[in-house]
Parts: C-alpha cells; structure tokens; sequence
C-alpha cells in the first residue's frame, strides 16, 4: 500500500502510477485469483498467532466479504485455483488456517448447527454468504458442508399408522399453504420450488420411533450423531427421502416433535426459519392469520387457495380402501405384513396420495463373506400368509400389537421373498461342505445330508412333504411335541441327516427394527418342549434406498430364554408377543455386501 506525499497532484500521481501498473484501487476488474491467493496468505500470516472473537468480527470476517465481491464472476483456466490457498476454520483446536480444498462451507444458513459435526470438521467462518458461494466452488474448491457429508441411515420401525398416519399427513397438509405464503412474502422466486418441496415432504417423510445416525467425511468415521431427530436428503435418483423421530399423537405434536418437524421443514427447504415453521406448527388457525398478517403475507395465502398446493401433487390419486384387502396370513408371518395392507400394488398413503414404491435390495446383488450364493429351490411368490391355528385372520391395520410396521410403499410380498432366500443363503453356507437342498422344488432331497425346509404356509409344507419322507417324518415327530402340522409357529425347518437342527421363525424388515412381534402361537413353539431348537432370525436394513445402511442377517437360539420381552394383548383378534430384539444377551450376525455393478441398480420393489 502507498501513501500519496503532500505537494503531489493526484493528477500527476495517477499517471505516473499507471505508467507503473500500480493500481489506484481495487475493483472486480483489477482484482485477480492472484490477488485472492496473496491476500488469502497475507491473512493467516498476520493472524498466525491467534484469532479472537473481537477480530474475527471485525477484521477477519469483512475481509473475506470483501474478497469475495472482488471476486465475484471471476474464473481461471485453472481447475480450482485456490485449493492450496489458506482459509480460516473452525475447529476442535479453535479458528485455525487450513488449505481451502479442507475447509468445508456451510451453504445453507443455520446449517452448521443443525449438522451435529461442529468440532468434528473444519468449518469456514463465513456461512451463508450469497457472495461467497461461487468462488469457493469454483476457484477454492471448498467442499460444501450440505453435500460433503456421508451418511449412515438407520431408521427404526414406523412410528404411526392408519388412521394416525392420516391424520398425521392432514395435519402436514393444512401447514403447506401457510409456510408457502410466508415463503414467498420473501423469496415469491422460489415460489414453485418451495411448493415442490413442500408436496414432496408431506407425502414421503416417515415417522419412525427411532433414527440412528452415523457420519463420515472423506472416508473418516465421524461417529453417531445423537442429538438428530430427524434425517432429509434427495436421493441420487432424485426422490425425497425423510425421517423424523415421533414421540406423541399423530398431530397435534408435542413439543419435542414440533421441533423435530421444524427443524426438518428448514433443511428441506433451505432457510433457517425454524422458529416461524414452530410457531404455524404449534399455532391455532387464528394465530395462523395473525401470523401471516405480521409478515404481511396475507395476500400471499389468498394467492394459494386459489391455487391450491394439491393441485400439483405428484402421484395417482387413490383412497384407502383401494388398496386394503385381505392378506393370507399364517404363523410364517412377515415381519411389516401386520399392518393387514396389501403391497401386490404400489400402496397408497391414508388421505389418498398413491406413496412411492420403496426399492429394495436384489437378492442376486447380495455377498454373502464376500461370495455370491444361488438358492434354486423354489420359494413363496407371495408374502407368507398369518393365519393362527384356527384360521382366525388377524393382523388389521390400527391394532395393538401390529408393531413393528412398513412405510408406505413397500411391497411386503417382496420384502419377505429376499428375507427368504437370504435365509436359505445363509443356511447354505453355514453348512457348507454338505449336500443341502432346498424344499420343496430342489431335486434328489433323499439324498441330501441338510434339507432347507419352507414351513411358511400349509401349501409348502404339504408339497415338501410329498417330496421327502424325511421332512414327512420329521413333521410326524413335531407332532407328538405338540406342534401343529399346519401352523407349527415357525417358517423354516433344517434338517441335518434327518435330525432337527433348527426350527427358524423368520422376521424380515426394511429396516434395523428395534421392535419385532411374534404371534401367540409362534412364541408357545419358542417356549415349548423344543426351544432348544427354536431360532430366531432377523434380516434386516433391506431397503435399497437407505444409504450405506448395510444388510444383515442375526440368528438368535431360544429367544425365550435370552430376551426380555413384553406380552401385549388384544382381546378382541390376537395375543402377540413385543420382542425388544435389542436385548438379546447373545447372538450370531453376518453383514451381507451388496455388489455394486452396472446391473445392480436398485429397483422398485
């Protein structure tokens, strides 16, 4: 920097300046990616020792404001120019200067709290700044907070269901043309994306009763993030994807969920307007109006009646009862086919929106200890059915004990069929070295040292018996245990050298389920004479589109004797058994790979 002498006319300054190529001030023309990089270095030398609260405020923070409208516009040959240069970052240590290409930048206002990974990541100390958004893409190469990090999804079981997942939905739906006025009172631009948003969010997020959460950056575990309550993101197909944790009644909420809803809403929508969404979500429909008047975003609300936001919802209009029937049920019950809801079709959301179909995992996708392993035997084309032993139907929608239960869209007959065959998979390798088949439908069962037996239903069990003496006299011998030869209150039977070797009730979900229900019949097998042969097994995170949620497979001996459990009755169809199937004092787990190639794209269930 030079300072003008006294008795020099500026006139003459100038020009002699010119003639010099010193420039006189700096403006986006002059101002070079050079310059960018020279006072980015200047700047961590001259604050090498320490910044305070005072200087970052004052000093720091409207320097790299002012740098960034120097550079607005600006672009290089070069890739990134700037990664190399030094930036200020929060950190574990305290503000510390760090390449660019390390410094993570926090887009979306607010978005550096709600992550949960303060401390854990470098954080610029600009966020939100219009200004800044450009360059430190374009020229930095700075990652950007909202899309760098990696996510570990684990949902639990939903959270509501029926006639509380309608009201739940209705509650959502009368909110959209409320917060999209208010929106668009200051950003009327974004107006037609905020209604996407808004549509998308109403009909896709899942209240569940539990979300675990783990992060990583740059393939560096960062740990469980335990103070989120909820989870949104666009998957790479372009679908919402969401979750909120949901402790009370469907709506209205109670405060803690209030908040979880709120603070979901701003990072869908991208704003940090978390107390204005609590406010309309905790607020009477006058305070609503008096709301709206403050904003002065009344004629904003007139606008949307008379355009109403459904109008333009995604998805075939359907109601409940077009996608409610019966479901043949037996004691080989599906973990989520309690809720009593066909999924033959995609299923449809109570108050009418037809719910996206939930893709799940590809059997032929999965490894099993880094292998593939085929299963040839003929398996269900459905879902196993629920009957109990006297043929009562149970399992309707609302009831008691119908947790743990199936978002929206997922088809449970599939969802069974995988849980199936990675059972027998893993039956396989367990008893690898031996001749096993599957039945009924592999060929030549007599001569096989293990049969894989389907007991799902009365159907399988009559074809397996006919094709095997063995099998027919195992079931004969089931029976002199007291063990139903038509609903014998597990779905798979193992055969070794014609000997019982495990009697599998198997629990299929989506998901990693807290919670499992076992019928009354099934649990009296579990807690009889041969519940030293009764095992539990729980496949679960079967949802394809659940990131980096891996597939599991746990296998539980005598649960009866190894798990707390709660009975839950309901004296009008059923008496089940809640199975907190998180303690369980011991258990054998493999963590399935799922194969990446070009064919194994998910699909659709």
């Amino acid at each position: 920097m030079l300072t003008q002498p006294e008795r020099v006319p500026a006139t003459a300054l100038r020009a002699c300046l010119d003639e010099l190529q010193v420039r006189g001030e700096l403006t986006p023309a002059s101002f070079t990616v050079d310059d960018a990089d020279g006072l980015c270095r200047r700047a961590s030398d001259v604050y090498a020792k320490g910044v305070t609260d005072q200087t970052l405020r004052a000093e720091l923070r409207p320097l790299y404001r002012q740098m960034f409208e120097l550079l607005a516009g600006k672009t290089d040959v070069r890739e990134t120019p700037l990664a190399g240069s030094p930036l200020a970052a929060r950190t574990a240590a305290g503000i510390t200067f760090l390449p660019a290409r390390e410094v993570l930048y926090a887009s979306v206002s607010g978005s550096r709290e709600r992550s949960g990974v303060q401390g854990k990541v470098p954080l610029f100390v600009l966020e939100a700044e219009p200004a800044a958004a450009a360059p430190l893409r374009n020229l930095f190469g700075s990652p950007f907070l909202e899309s760098a990090l990696a996510w570990t999804v684990n949902p639990s079981d939903a959270a509501l269901e029926g006639d509380d997942l309608r009201k739940f939905r209705d509650g959502l739906r009368e909110l959209v043309p409320l917060l999209l006025a208010r929106l668009s009172a200051d950003r009327a631009e974004r107006s037609a994306a905020d209604r996407r948003a808004l549509l998308e969010f109403v009909s896709e997020i899942e209240p569940v009763n539990g979300l675990t959460l783990r992060c990583s950056y740059g393939g560096t575990d960062l740990g469980d993030i335990p103070q989120r309550n909820y989870h949104v993101r666009r998957t790479d197909e372009g679908r919402f994807q969401g979750f909120v944790v949901w402790q009370g009644p469907a709506w209205r909420p109670v405060s803690e969920d209030a908040q979880t809803l709120a603070m979901a809403l701003a990072e869908t929508l991208e704003v940090n307007t978390i107390e204005t969404f609590l406010s309309f979500i905790n607020a009477n429909e006058d305070q609503r109006r008096q709301l709206l008047s403050l904003a002065g975003a009344t004629e904003w609300l007139d606008e949307m009646h008379d355009n109403p936001p459904g109008d333009d919802s995604h998805g075939s209009r359907a109601t409940a009862s077009d996608t409610r029937g019966a479901l043949d049920q037996t004691d080989g019950e599906s973990t989520e086919a309690s809720t009593g809801i066909t999924n033959q079709i995609p299923a449809s959301e109570p108050g009418g929106v037809a719910a996206h179909p939930v893709p799940l995992h590809r059997f032929e996708d999965l490894l099993f200890g880094g292998q593939v392993v085929r299963v040839v035997g003929v398996t269900p084309a459905g879902a196993p059915g629920n009957d109990d032993d006297d043929g009562r139907r149970h399992g309707q929608p609302g009831g008691p004990s119908s947790a743990p239960r199936a978002a929206a869209g997922v088809n449970l007959a599939a969802l069974d069929r995988l849980g199936m065959l990675i059972t027998f998979a893993f039956e396989r390798r367990r008893h690898s070295g031996l001749t096993a088949v599957v039945l009924p439908g592999d060929e030549n069962p007599e001569g096989a040292s293990v049969l894989i037996v389907d007991v799902s239903s009365p159907d399988m069990i009559a074809a397996a018996t006919t094709q095997s003496t063995v099998v027919k006299s195992a079931f004969e011998n089931l029976a002199r245990d007291g063990v139903s030869g038509l609903y014998p209150g597990f779905d798979i039977l193992t055969l070794k050298d014609g000997d019982i070797d495990r009697m599998i009730e198997l629990k299929s979900s989506g998901v990693d389920a807290q919670v499992q229900a076992m019928s009354w019949n099934e649990w009296k097998t579990a807690s009889g004479k041969l519940r030293g042969k009764f095992w539990l097994y729980l496949v679960g995170n079967l949802r394809a589109d659940l990131q980096n949620a891996v597939p599991f497979i746990r296998a539980v001996r005598d649960p009866f004797g190894t798990l707390a459990a709660s009975e839950q009755e309901d004296t009008i169809r059923k008496h089940t058994v809640q199975l907190r199937v998180r303690e369980f004092a011991a258990a054998d787990q493999l963590t399935l790979q799922v194969r990446v190639s070009p064919s194994s794209t998910p699909r659709g269930s």
